[in-house]
């Protein structure tokens, strides 16, 4: 079965988290992480799109490391459980005019970088690297024992995004080379509603 990758991420006012694990297809934990999401104020898609990257560039890490004989490096599921991300992923993948409408999308750096990871992978493994939604706080309707692999992960992932918000938060994000720019304002990185951000900013004393 494929290597599991679950993400989730969290967000408070003016605060962002991410959280993920990487575990067996038999569901052992191998590694697991969690941090704070730059920006101002992060919202859960762009805390989703750092916690679903952050193990994606592991795993080729990984592979370069262990090389192509090794079975941990042969199949990835990913899981995650923002389908508004899961179907923008899917769909930058299947139709070539899609990143050209996505590049003003919101929080295009973040989204881009995994994709291009996707893509990375995608040229290494036997098998595409697979993505799959799952409904958040299932732990609250189903007991421990009716829970699927996949929904037992997320739940680690969204323990690991809770620990994420006790840290402090970071404004400015490190420029990634796939975003090519980034618009900062009086020291902080803008990564959403641009135009308004902009209009607050030309109006403020």
């Amino acid at each position: 079965g494929p290597t599991i990758i679950a993400s989730d991420g969290g967000a408070t006012p003016g605060k962002g988290s991410h959280g993920w694990v990487l575990a067996s297809a038999q569901g052992q934990v191998l590694v697991k992480g969690h941090g704070v999401v730059p920006g101002k104020d992060p919202r859960s898609y762009r805390s989703e799109a750092y916690a679903m990257n952050i193990p994606l560039r592991l795993m080729l890490l990984l592979r370069e490391y262990f090389g192509p004989d090794h079975n941990f490096t042969h199949d990835l599921k990913v899981v995650c459980d923002n389908q508004g991300l899961v179907k923008k992923l899917y769909k930058l993948s299947s139709y070539r005019t899609a990143i050209i409408q996505a590049i003003t999308h919101p929080e295009w750096d973040v989204v881009s970088r995994t994709h291009n990871t996707i893509q990375e992978l995608n040229q290494l493994l036997l098998d595409p690297v697979k993505l799959e939604w799952v409904k958040s706080h299932q732990d609250e309707q189903l007991e421990p024992h009716q829970q699927k692999l996949e929904v037992k992960l997320n739940i680690e992932a969204d323990k690991e995004a809770t620990k994420g918000l006790a840290m402090d938060p970071i404004v400015m994000v490190p420029l990634d080379p796939d975003a090519k720019a980034q618009f900062d304002l009086h020291g902080k990185t803008i990564t959403r509603s641009i135009r308004a951000e902009i209009h607050t900013a030309v109006g403020a004393p």
